[in-house]
């Protein structure tokens, strides 16, 4: 913070004040504590007065609903005394008359009407009500949110970065050198005796630098934070300016058997290859390289190639999702991909194959499903795209390899 010195040899009050003001909070909800008691008060009288308003409507909807109901209530009343006058009459009959089979029938019906004309004469004296609880949203209506000395904020900052990943959860990633900067201004490695009244600065979010040369390997350029540590530092320091969320999602590595937040993405070997029948389109078989994260589905990276395959057709492609034993060659004639294991090493094949011409599912011998994520395991995709009219044009056909009198079937 700049502070402007007095040239004279005493400087005046107000520049101390200048030298040693607390920062003003982000929130322009800034209020004195007997502020804050009164705006409480008179938003729970506005509360009051709303509640009674929808009181008010309530109850006049039950007087015109009852109003509306009227007519029809002293119909079906006056029917039911009608009925109810002949069930006596019909019981005398029953004794003596000859007819008896039939009044028996006229009476069964008759105890048919009556308990029809009960249930109206019910349904237009009574409602039902959707009650909603209060409890949950009153929780939310005000909530005192106190600005924490460096004390609390360290102690609760603390307890947040303790916090152990779990599954597919989301974490955030915060430069190591801004980070740094917030932990010195609650001296979290140092803490002080006046902590406990002081307050720390407000230091906007910025990430930049995060990637000097996007390499794994340079950890100590970033912070990953748990999304309530996240929180914590996001409402007291704000976004800087340019500046937006750098959101990871958890996954288990199955080589480490743990729980990890990626941070840098995967490049995967990716391999599109498209034929047109008619030949009024550019054949191509092209090679590039796919960037994904291992917490992405099988259905995630379809939508990634997917887009580049509706710049051809609006028929879905296949995909095929291949791991590092295996090696894909196209044939000369541009009409067939042959799909082979490496015959040097020695593993249990692992092959997706998807043949599907009204959408995509994928299918393994390793039962993954296409929502299931797709780790660090892949090292390579092949994706046909589909010609105009939705034929496919190339084949995916797998070889049979033999291996010291062993035969490799892949599927």
């Amino acid at each position: 913070m700049a502070v402007a010195f007095s040239t004279s040899p005493i400087a005046k009050p107000n520049e101390f004040e200048s030298v040693f003001s607390t920062p003003a909070p982000i929130d322009d909800n800034y209020l004195s504590i007997n502020e804050a008691r009164e705006s409480i008060k008179t938003h729970f009288i506005a509360y009051h007065q709303m509640l009674d308003k929808k009181e008010l409507e309530l109850l006049s909807e039950l007087d015109q609903l009852e109003a509306i109901n009227k007519p029809g209530l002293i119909q079906v009343r006056n029917d039911l005394q009608r009925f109810k006058k002949l069930i006596p009459t019909l019981n005398d009959s029953l004794d003596t008359n000859t007819l008896k089979p039939f009044l028996e029938a006229q009476k069964s019906l008759l105890d048919k009407q009556i308990l029809h004309f009960e249930r109206s004469q019910k349904l237009l004296t009574h409602v039902t009500l959707e009650i909603s609880t209060l409890e949950s949203s009153l929780d939310n209506l005000i909530k005192i949110v106190p600005f924490l000395p460096k004390s609390k904020f360290r102690t609760k900052l603390q307890s947040l970065l303790s916090i152990e990943p779990q599954f597919n959860e989301e974490w955030y990633v915060v430069t190591q050198i801004w980070f740094s900067k917030f932990k010195n201004s609650i001296n979290y490695d140092n803490p002080q005796t006046n902590d406990s009244w002081e307050f720390p600065e407000s230091i906007p979010i910025n990430h930049d630098g995060i990637y000097p040369n996007e390499e794994e390997d340079d950890k100590d350029d970033w912070k990953l934070l748990p999304f309530k540590a996240w929180d914590l530092l996001l409402q007291f320091n704000g976004m800087y300016s340019g500046s937006a969320p750098i959101k990871r999602k958890t996954f288990f590595s199955i080589d480490l058997n743990e729980i990890k937040v990626p941070i840098f993405p995967t490049l995967f070997k990716c391999v599109i290859g498209h034929n047109c029948a008619d030949k009024t389109c550019t054949n191509f078989s092209i090679e590039c390289q796919l960037e994904t994260f291992p917490y992405e589905t099988y259905h995630d990276i379809l939508n990634k190639l997917s887009a580049f395959s509706k710049l051809y057709t609006n028929y879905p492609p296949r995909l095929f999702c291949l791991d590092r034993l295996y090696k894909v060659r196209l044939s000369l004639n541009k009409t067939e991909y042959a799909i082979s294991k490496e015959i040097t090493i020695q593993s249990q094949y692992n092959f997706i194959f998807s043949p599907s011409t009204v959408g995509i599912t994928l299918s393994s011998t390793n039962n993954r499903l296409p929502t299931s994520m797709i780790g660090l395991s892949e090292q390579s995709f092949l994706l046909i795209v589909p010609d105009s009219i939705g034929k496919y044009n190339i084949e995916v056909t797998p070889k049979r390899l033999y291996r010291e009198n062993e035969q490799i079937i892949f599927w």
